[in-house]
Formats: structure tokens, C-alpha cells, sequence
């Protein structure tokens, strides 16, 4: 199942693939908080359990992991992280720790601390690690990034703590370029070369994009450059045609066969949408000499609006129909501000609660408990 669900988070990052987002109540300002994520086995025995705490923004501070003792019918520790952000509200800090069975309590393993600029894009990364014979955090290695005006990525650079030198050595670096509107136009891969001192490029990306009238991106095809002959390869085209409120109906996917110098469909995906442009499922389907169906996602909205629930399902040949791989159902807590729950501390919530909630995510053999969830 891991297969299948990543292969439809890739389905929902296509080119020309749109995003179906849960709309809140416009009637105040409204929050919805997750408590907890119990995760399942088929037999409904529990293995793990996620908790969420807040701080007094609302901004998460903890996250902690429990995993089922069966021998003792208990939930017990197994990891967690804690979190601190800057004065705009941005996340500064996140420290991760394993629980020692034998100590009987939490011990720090790795942390990273973010740099943002003021428009909450990092500017630094720096990952640490915890020394057990120091009892001191040492640095393990960076990023840098940088940007353009309109706050496009424009570099990425990696760098490696050498603790010998105590100095940070060069390790590889991501390029970026961009069209008018944004798009991702080139990526250029290089690594450091340590006899050298400079950088060498490793692999370079190049994608064109063709739009219709209304601005929708109808054509994308991709290159990669052969760093041995010095020249472009095409690798893969995608084309893609909208409705009339520019939601996407179709997705074709090419790959280039050198072989007979063309292009050979190989899949493609159709969205359907209600009168009010929701979208009601997306289907995928592989071409084997002809279309064949290969996956089925669908989503269900509640009077709101809101999207609260999707299925997956795979194609069953033997019986010429679809077969339910897993669902996810959404129910939110909606209220005009929350208490919110301090890592340490009891779980509370405001009063001003519209109503409280229970289980809210099936997914296949999964169960994932949100308290505070809203009802149907």
C-alpha cells in the first residue's frame, strides 16, 4: 500500500494537476486542531500513537510518539520532537529524541536550527548532532539558500562540518531558473571537487512550457543533459486540457523513444469536477495497446464545502472493477480560537468549541484519531 499511496501524492504533484484544499467556515476566524493519530493493525489491535502539542499561538511545539506494548497492554515512548519558533511566527528550532528504555527517559539525538527571512523562507539550515560522550550538540552540516525578488529559490548549497578543521566544506549545490510566471525553467547539480576546489556540474534539468490565451500551462516537456556529449536529451512530455474555469480535465504522459525518434504515450489522468468546480475524482489509466484503468481517487465535500473524505482505489481485472486500496475522512474542529496544549501539560481546548470530536482517519488497516473533529 506504501506504493500505491505514494504513487498518488506523485499523481497530485503532476505538471498541470490541481489541488483540492479544505475550505474553511468564512462566518470568524477559525482554527482546527489535531490531538492525536492512533494507527491500527487489520485485527483493530493499536501499534502506534501520535500526540500533538501546541504553544500559546497555536504554533506546535511537540510532537510525540507512542508505540503499543502488547505484553503489557500499553502505550510506551518511542520518540518525539519539540519545536520553537522566531519573533514572525516561524519555525527556528526542531529537536528530535529517542526514549531510553533502560533510563527511563528522553535523550537528545539530532536537532536543526532554521534561519528565515521575513517572508518565512530559509535562508540557513543547520543539522546537529548530539555527542554522548560531550553531552554537546555538534555540527553536522548546512544549507544555504538564496532568492530573487519575487522569493523564487535561486540556490541551494550543502555544506559538511569538517570537525577536524572545524571549518564547513563545500558538498553540492542546486541552481534554479525561472519563467515569467514562475515555472521552473532550468536545475543545474554540481558537486564539490575537493583536488580541484571548484564545482562540477553532475546533471543539469531543462523544461519548456507552452501556455494557452487564458495562462494554463497545456505543454511541458523535460530534458536532461548528457554531460558526455555535451548535449540535451528529451525525456518526457506532458499536455493538458482545462474547462472553462481553467480546472484541469485531461494530463497525457509522453516518454521519448530514441529509438523511432517520437513520442510514446504511456499514461494519462482525467479529473471530474461538480457545478461548483470541486473535484470529484481523478482516475489514471495505463496505455497497454489500448487504456487500460490503473487507479481511482475520490473526494467527498460536506454542505461547507470542505473537502472531508477521499478513497483510493486500484483497478481488479479478474473482476473488471475497482477495488478500495485505502480512504482517508476529514472531520475538523471549527471554533473561533483554541486553547491550546502545552507540551508537558493536560490537553485542554477553548469554550468556544463548536463541538467535540472522535475518529477521523480510515486509511486501509490505519485508524488516525483527531479529537475536536467536526461532525457531519
Amino acid at each position: 500500500m506504501k506504493k500505491n499511496l505514494l504513487t498518488f501524492v506523485a499523481l497530485l504533484l503532476s505538471i498541470c494537476a490541481t489541488t483540492v484544499k479544505a475550505e474553511s467556515l468564512q462566518t470568524a476566524v477559525l482554527v482546527e486542531v489535531m490531538d492525536s493519530i492512533v494507527q491500527r493493525s487489520s485485527d483493530g489491535a493499536p501499534y502506534s500513537k501520535s500526540e500533538y502539542y501546541y504553544g500559546a499561538q497555536g504554533k506546535r511545539t511537540a510532537f510525540i510518539s507512542y508505540s503499543w506494548n502488547v505484553a503489557n497492554n500499553r502505550w510506551e515512548y518511542s520518540y518525539k520532537y519539540g519545536y520553537a519558533y522566531d519573533a514572525n511566527g516561524y519555525r527556528s528550532l526542531e529537536i528530535y529524541y529517542r526514549w531510553d528504555n533502560v533510563a527511563n527517559t528522553w535523550r537528545e539525538t539530532e536537532k536543526i536550527a532554521y534561519t528565515n527571512d521575513a517572508q518565512g523562507n530559509y535562508l540557513m539550515v543547520t543539522n546537529y548532532q548530539w555527542n554522548t560522550s560531550t553531552s554537546t550538540w555538534v555540527e553536522n552540516f548546512k544549507f544555504e539558500y538564496t532568492y530573487d525578488a519575487k522569493g523564487l529559490r535561486l540556490s541551494e548549497t550543502r555544506y559538511q562540518k569538517d570537525n577536524t578543521t572545524n571549518a564547513w566544506v563545500n558538498d553540492y549545490r542546486y541552481e534554479y531558473t525561472y519563467d515569467e510566471k514562475g515555472n521552473q525553467l532550468t536545475q543545474i547539480a554540481s558537486n564539490w571537487n575537493k583536488t580541484t576546489d571548484m564545482w562540477e556540474i553532475s546533471y543539469k534539468t531543462r523544461n519548456e512550457y507552452t501556455y494557452d490565451s487564458k495562462g494554463n500551462k497545456t505543454i511541458a516537456i523535460y530534458y536532461s543533459w548528457d554531460k558526455y556529449t555535451d548535449t540535451w536529451t528529451t525525456t518526457n512530455r506532458e499536455e493538458c486540457t482545462y474547462d472553462s474555469k481553467g480546472n484541469v480535465l485531461t494530463v497525457q504522459c509522453y516518454n521519448w523513444n530514441e529509438s523511432i525518434i517520437s513520442w510514446d504515450l504511456y499514461y494519462k489522468y482525467e479529473y471530474n469536477y461538480d457545478a461548483q468546480g470541486k473535484l470529484l475524482s481523478m482516475t489514471s489509466y495505463r496505455m497497454e495497446s489500448t487504456w487500460v484503468e490503473a487507479t481511482q481517487t475520490r473526494y467527498t465535500y460536506d454542505e461547507q464545502g470542505t473537502n472531508v473524505s477521499y478513497s483510493a482505489y486500484d483497478w481488479d481485472k479478474a473482476n473488471q472493477d475497482w477495488a478500495m486500496n485505502f480512504s482517508v475522512e476529514y472531520y475538523f474542529h471549527y471554533g473561533e480560537e483554541a486553547v491550546p496544549q502545552i507540551f508537558g501539560g493536560q490537553s485542554s481546548k477553548s469554550e468556544k468549541i463548536f463541538r467535540n470530536g472522535q475518529l477521523l482517519i480510515r486509511q486501509g488497516n490505519k485508524t488516525y484519531n483527531v479529537m475536536g473533529g467536526r461532525m457531519k
